[in-house]
């Protein structure tokens, strides 16, 4: 029973080890110019996605102030400031 305590612990010690030593490294900081690719990329691949995305609100909000509806709510709404 002693034997396995002392197997138990020492294996606890063991396996902590390896475990401390690499949170004691810290994690990478990234240059400032590092920082500027990865920007420059991730936004040139987002911009095409935007442009378009902005396109279709736009024209969403054209199609639905052409409503009679629209312009009825939004002359209430005008009238009531």
């Amino acid at each position: 029973m002693r034997n396995l305590i002392i197997l138990c612990v020492l294996a606890m010690v063991i396996l902590a080890t390896p475990l401390r030593a690499q949170e004691a490294t810290p994690p990478h900081q990234p240059t400032p110019e590092e920082m500027q690719k990865i920007m420059d990329a991730t936004m040139g691949a987002m911009v095409p996605m935007m442009g378009r995305m902005t396109e279709v609100m736009i024209e969403a909000r054209l199609k639905s102030a052409a409503l009679p509806d629209t312009a009825e709510r939004i002359a209430t709404f005008t009238r009531n400031l």
